[in-house]
């Protein structure tokens, strides 16, 4: 069902800050977009075939760090069918996320307090 690690997400207060940050490191950001469903800017940072992904939340006061772990799936229907019978999930059905994706969330409760995205991403 799971394929690789899709990105990881990282909080951050401001995001053209941070992206000038990793880009000390060597990173480049290859996107950056809006999403306004999510409330907030994001930038994808390439880091061998996985992402970092940059988020500045909308939310003044928002803290910074580790903010998500993405798990990349074949078929989101059946990872949805899959995880949704074995932990509880926060969305009601896989929707819209960045870059074309298909996306939903675990509860963080049931995966130790870790916020769980899993993604179906488009062909190239």
């Amino acid at each position: 069902m799971i394929k690789k690690i899709n990105h990881i997400g990282i909080a951050v207060r401001n995001l053209e800050e941070a992206v000038k940050r990793y880009e000390t490191l060597g990173f480049a950001a290859d996107r950056i977009e809006e999403l306004p469903d999510f409330a907030c800017k994001i930038a994808f940072l390439p880091c061998g075939e996985s992402l970092i992904e940059l988020i500045e939340p909308d939310v003044p006061g928002h803290p910074e760090g580790l903010h998500h772990i993405c798990y990349e799936v074949d078929d989101i229907e059946s990872a949805f069918k899959t995880v949704g019978a074995a932990l509880p999930v926060r969305d009601p059905a896989p929707r819209a996320g960045a870059g074309g994706t298909r996306v939903f969330f675990a509860e963080p409760e049931s995966l130790c307090n870790v916020e769980t995205e899993f993604a179906e991403t488009p062909e190239p």
